[in-house]
């Protein structure tokens, strides 16, 4: 015949970790989601940080071939120069936006980390709920053949 108060005790400790393991499929599941929205916060970053790029390089091949083109003139227009110096003034706000959106990439990978890393103690957490169900199910198996 089987303790019936131990068998008692060992359903609600199940019922117990039944819930916890409710709580740890909604954490997972958050934490999942958390990863997915990290992952696209990164690559709409990365876009991004690769238009800034785009543009800083287009800038500096106009003031390449204005150069170019000023370097094989005698005599240099003051337009053409004063052109030149517009040019490397947007330069200077194009690579002030690369730098910026490269450093934001990074933030977004750092997150994209951090987002994984609470992913994989979720699923570590899940795993040991998993197994203490298997566990507790054996040891009232046990005490119910008794």
């Amino acid at each position: 015949m089987p303790n019936e108060k131990l068998l008692a005790t060992l359903q609600e400790t199940r019922r117990d970790i039944v819930d916890l393991r409710g709580q740890r499929i909604d954490r997972l599941q958050g934490a999942n989601d958390a990863v997915n929205d990290e992952r696209a916060n990164l690559q709409m970053a990365q876009t991004r940080a690769q238009i800034a790029v785009r543009k800083d390089e287009d800038i500096k091949a106009k003031m390449d071939e204005l150069k170019n083109h000023l370097n094989g003139l005698t005599e240099k227009p003051q337009y053409m120069l004063d052109k030149l110096i517009r040019l490397g003034a947007d330069q200077l706000g194009t690579y002030r936006e690369r730098q910026a959106e490269n450093e934001i990439v990074r933030q977004r990978q750092r997150e994209l980390a951090d987002a994984e890393t609470r992913l994989s103690i979720a699923q570590t957490e899940l795993q040991r709920s998993d197994n203490d169900v298997h566990d507790i199910d054996a040891r009232i198996r046990e005490v119910q053949s008794n």
